[in-house]
């Protein structure tokens, strides 16, 4: 339900007869200049398996008891650590958890057991940063996207994590590979619009079974020796990312000095290579 009303009476109205159904899901996103204050009785709907909620406020938020809830969905909504605590303490059954753009959150702890996806996107406070503590253990897959921010998160414990999102972030010392080191059912990993000190880096790949590949290599400014050796480093510690790949075709507008030592790192790559291109633009 998509509302726009001149007030909340209308919204309220609906709220309050859907209280007295078996509802299972419940999208409701509210256009105006004020946020709407959900009513807390609402997340009384035991039934409810999966919740969207955008632009309301979660006030007062103590009591909850969703135990079939699988799905939320917090876009442009108000609420402090504390509700938002409440709020995840009464949903036993959660695997998927998105917040977006939500407001008034300082240090929040995730903690839910039976949580496997968890998306945090542009979540921020005006003058100091959000801190994500996520302890939920059995996570899947994870994705944070910031706003050209240090990742500010906490993770301990992620060792199943297998799908791994970062985006619009500015990594530091070597919080990156720490955190990668610590993950070893890492399947996919996926880095946009990340900068890495001056590199700015842009690659997605999720693609387990492949079998031909198309890479190319086009911003010179981005490749000196330095970051190369960093590179090596990175890579000496991770299995070959293309085990199943037979062909393989490289352009680079770079000049080579050692076409057999791009070759050796291509084979490392991909390690059932049968044939390999090389063309230089």
């Amino acid at each position: 339900m998509n509302c726009c009303p001149a007030d909340f009476t209308i919204i309220d109205s609906c709220l309050a007869f859907v209280r007295l159904s078996q509802l299972k899901e419940l999208d409701l996103c509210v256009s105006s200049s004020s946020l709407y204050s959900f009513p807390v009785a609402a997340f009384g709907l035991r039934s409810l398996s999966c919740v969207k909620l955008c632009g309301v406020a979660l006030d007062h938020l103590t009591s909850v008891e969703l135990p079939n809830l699988i799905s939320l969905t917090l876009e442009k909504v108000e609420l402090d650590d504390k509700a938002l605590h409440n709020l995840l303490t009464g949903c036993s059954s959660l695997e998927k958890l998105r917040l977006k753009e939500c407001k008034n959150l300082v240090n929040p702890r995730i903690s839910n057991l039976s949580l496997k996806i968890l998306e945090i996107v542009d979540v921020s406070r005006e003058n100091s940063p959000v801190i994500f503590r996520v302890e939920a253990m059995n996570i899947q897959s994870f994705v944070y996207s910031g706003a050209d921010c240090v990742p500010n998160l906490n993770l301990p414990s992620v060792e199943v994590l297998q799908n791994l999102s970062f985006s619009n972030l500015r990594f530091r010392d070597r919080w990156l590979e720490d955190l990668i080191s610590r993950l070893p059912l890492l399947e996919s990993l996926s880095l946009s619009n990340c900068k890495f000190g001056d590199l700015l880096l842009e690659f997605s790949m999720i693609a387990p079974n492949i079998s031909q590949a198309n890479i190319q290599l086009n911003n010179p400014v981005a490749y000196n020796t330095r970051w190369y050796f960093g590179l090596v480093d990175f890579l000496r510690n991770c299995r070959s990312p293309l085990p199943t790949l037979k062909h393989l075709k490289v352009k680079t507008n770079l000049p080579l000095s050692r076409e057999s030592e791009l070759r050796d790192a291509l084979l490392w790559a991909s390690p059932s290579l049968e044939t390999i291109l090389i063309e230089h633009a």
